[in-house]
């Protein structure tokens, strides 16, 4: 399981920095931040769309937060390779913003680009295509 995997890298770099093992309540602690810090990005990300979309349109402002995508995963990426697991919660954190924006860019370009008469479909489709996105994960494990 992710959990498992992610909490072994914790210890190991903890261990590399301390030489010490991880306290099972820093674990822990550490865990729940990884898991939480997404929705606390989600959260900022989501009551910052109309400031770009207002400054930038909803084509450009996707386009720049593309490179929102980009850094996060760099930054996880390459986190075992820093020994970092505060790049991993960071980047965690930048994903989870870039999806808070994309969760109101998306509805509103397709909206603005979409015919009259299948706007109402088109715009359903992207909600679904996440809760079917999130349903597969939870059933994958």
């Amino acid at each position: 399981a992710p959990q498992k995997v992610i909490e072994e890298f914790y210890n190991q770099t903890w261990v590399h920095r301390y030489r010490e093992s991880i306290l099972p309540t820093t674990l822990t602690t550490l865990w729940s931040l990884s898991v939480a810090i997404f929705s606390v990005g989600g959260m900022i990300g989501s009551f910052s769309v109309g400031l770009f979309v207002n400054r930038f349109g909803r084509r450009n402002s996707m386009l720049m937060m593309n490179l929102l995508a980009f850094v996060s995963a760099v930054l996880m990426g390459f986190s075992k390779l820093g020994k970092s697991f505060e790049m991993l919660i960071l980047g965690r954190f930048i994903i989870g913003v870039y999806c808070g924006l994309t969760t109101g860019f998306v509805p509103m370009y397709v909206g603005e680009v979409s015919p009259t008469a299948l706007r109402g479909a088109l715009g359903t489709l992207h909600q679904l295509g996440i809760v079917v996105g999130i349903l597969i994960a939870q059933a994958a494990g």
